[in-house]
């Protein structure tokens, strides 16, 4: 077929698409492909952006998936790669595409039964392939080709030292120097990392003191080993290095320059919802003083280090499977960041700070659906009697940290910088990343989700309480 015309006809069909960045085509080029079997393999470039589009044509309307997902082409219809049976089999064929394999008794080249997806909300590609033989297999296609892909290097370093908290991983398939899919195994599970927990303060609302301190202190371990195997990658991108003065003016001038967009846009949320007025006062009589601790918290990290971390760990980013723990599913860093800052290091605390602050979404939008209030009369009930359930994620929270730092207990140096028997000293240092991920929610839902905007903003009042109670 005609390679040109197919492109003109993907070129118009992109910006319908969920992983598309823009709401129109301008000055996409293609920069190299590859067919085999029906499906070409292509790589697109608009200025320094690349992207990754395989797509297949085929006779048969694609199932399983919506209509903007495919399109139609001289009676027959032009679909993404990985939506079809043959896609893997395709790479493993392929004369450029190469394979390492983690596992070999799967066979990913042999007959794919049915595909599915995973999800279609995400900026990547994610479906599920059953294969003879009775396996599921995730499927993660790349769509946007950063420079450097740090998901695959901390996968591939995961699975090389064998921890067992993240899904079997079967293959990489890369092309050239870009990791362009992943093929893991499939994990069912309870629901995600929040869902045992959230159990558990639904039973505490109605009246059971219910507390899942063994499930927190596992996900504590699992965060250290996590920590532990990244700090002893000898990779340029991993290894702990000391922090700063130039680290810390990074970070403040990070912090400040959330601030400010986030008055921007509630500003313009104001003009459309007016209850939001009321957040956007609360929020800048807040953010000096909260901006001042920042500071004056952050300073402490003079001389400790600094090291690759998940960045933006929370509960969802985990499966919970009763047999095996917490799943680690994801770790392609915090989504608002530019490709340059999520290559930046920082120190491993900052991890457990936004996996605590999780926990107060947790707690707020549960008791909003237990007690059928939305969150704007809950964070106002909130404001005007206390969080009282500060002292349930404390129990929890403090968990987490006991054995997280237990688990380091001789790797402290190393991965933070700290001497053993900080314990205090560790929770003081959550701080400035506490108060940094609560003002990344509040900068994120002024952006996506404004209702929401009472649950981070209720979480920076008392954020000191927060870290307090964890001592």
């Amino acid at each position: 077929m005609d390679i040109d015309r197919i492109f003109e006809t993907i070129v118009n069909w992109l910006p319908r698409l969920r992983w598309y960045p823009w709401s129109n085509s301008e000055g996409l080029k293609l920069i190299d492909y590859y067919f085999i079997n029906n499906t070409y393999f292509l790589k697109i470039k608009r200025g320094d952006n690349r992207f990754y589009l395989p797509i297949s044509i085929t006779e048969y309307r694609p199932q399983n998936i919506p209509s903007d997902r495919y399109i139609v082409f001289d009676d027959k219809y032009i679909v993404e790669a990985e939506f079809t049976r043959n896609y893997l089999s395709n790479l493993s064929r392929s004369g450029i595409i190469r394979t390492k394999y983690y596992i070999t008794n799967i066979p990913l080249g042999k007959e794919t039964i049915n595909v599915k997806p995973l999800t279609l909300e995400t900026s990547n590609v994610l479906t599920i392939h059953e294969i003879l033989g009775g396996y599921k297999v995730v499927v993660k296609s790349y769509r946007k080709l950063p420079k450097i892909g740090l998901e695959p290097l901390i996968i591939d370093l995961l699975a090389n030292n064998r921890f067992k908290y993240i899904p079997l991983v079967i293959a990489i398939y890369s092309w050239d120097n870009d990791t362009i899919t992943m093929a893991m195994e499939y994990i069912s599970g309870e629901g995600d990392g929040g869902k045992p927990f959230y159990d558990a303060f639904i039973e505490y609302l109605n009246g059971i003191p219910t507390y899942r301190i063994g499930l927190a202190s596992l996900l504590g371990v699992e965060i250290a080993l996590f920590h532990k195997i990244l700090s002893t990658s000898k990779h340029e991108l991993f290894k702990p290095e000391p922090i700063l003065e130039s680290d810390i003016k990074n970070w403040i001038n990070r912090v400040e320059s959330l601030i400010k967009n986030i008055l921007k846009n509630m500003d313009n949320f104001v003009k459309e919802y007016e209850w939001i007025d009321y957040w956007r006062t609360l929020f800048e009589e807040l953010v000096e003083k909260v901006f001042e601790d920042y500071i004056e918290s952050i300073q402490e990290y003079i001389g400790l280090k600094k090291m690759r971390t998940h960045q933006d760990l929370h509960l969802s980013q985990f499966i919970y499977d009763p047999r095996r723990g917490f799943i680690f599913i994801d770790f392609e860093g915090e989504p608002a960041r530019s490709e340059d800052e999520r290559l930046l290091k920082e120190p491993c605390s900052r991890d457990l700070a936004t996996l605590l602050r999780s926990y107060q979404y947790l707690t707020f939008t549960a008791y909003a659906l237990h007690t059928g209030k939305n969150y704007d009369l809950v964070g106002r009930q909130f404001l005007v009697k206390g969080d009282p359930f500060i002292r349930w994620r404390a129990i929890h929270g403090k968990a987490i940290i006991y054995s997280y730092l237990g688990e380091l207990t001789n790797s402290l140096p190393e991965v933070l910088g700290l001497n053993r028997g900080n314990l205090s000293k560790f929770i003081k240092l959550l701080t400035p990343w506490y108060i940094e991920k609560a003002l990344y929610e509040i900068y994120y839902e002024s952006m996506y989700r404004p209702y929401m905007l009472p649950i981070p903003i209720t979480g920076l009042k008392y954020y000191a309480k927060e870290i307090i109670s964890l001592i």
